[in-house]
């Protein structure tokens, strides 16, 4: 919700200014919230995921006012209907301790309960090596 006010162009700016490294966040173990959702919480790497962010809205929002939600893969979303496999039971079978690297910026869109789009992406710096 808060990228509504900026837009592919002001994001795209927001990054040419400093083209930051890819991201690597390191996620833990499976949670259920909010009855039948799934999520995978960060364990690692959440301050340079609130730096980027920052990076991004610094243009709409002043840096006081930025939200700090938590850095998470959704698995399964409750608003969702539940599905085949979505289980808790299921998802503890991915690692305890899953890295990923993301090496793109993408702003994606869902319109009503249409699969979600990629509307624009934005490559970030990768560097020789791994840092995970």
């Amino acid at each position: 919700d808060e990228l509504g006010a900026l837009g592919a162009t002001a994001i795209s700016t927001a990054l040419a200014l400093r083209t930051p490294a890819a991201l690597t966040l390191v996620f833990g173990p499976a949670e259920s919230f909010d009855g039948h959702g799934i999520l995978l919480p960060c364990i690692e790497g959440e301050e340079h995921f609130h730096q980027l962010r920052a990076q991004i809205l610094a243009h709409a929002f002043p840096e006081h006012t930025l939200r700090r939600p938590a850095a998470h893969l959704t698995l399964a979303h409750p608003r969702n209907p539940r599905a085949t496999g979505n289980s808790l039971a299921e998802a503890r079978r991915v690692p305890s301790r899953l890295p990923l690297a993301f090496p793109a910026v993408q702003l994606i869109e869902q319109v009503d309960a249409a699969p979600w789009t990629v509307v624009a992406s934005f490559p970030l710096e990768t560097h020789g090596g791994s840092d995970a």
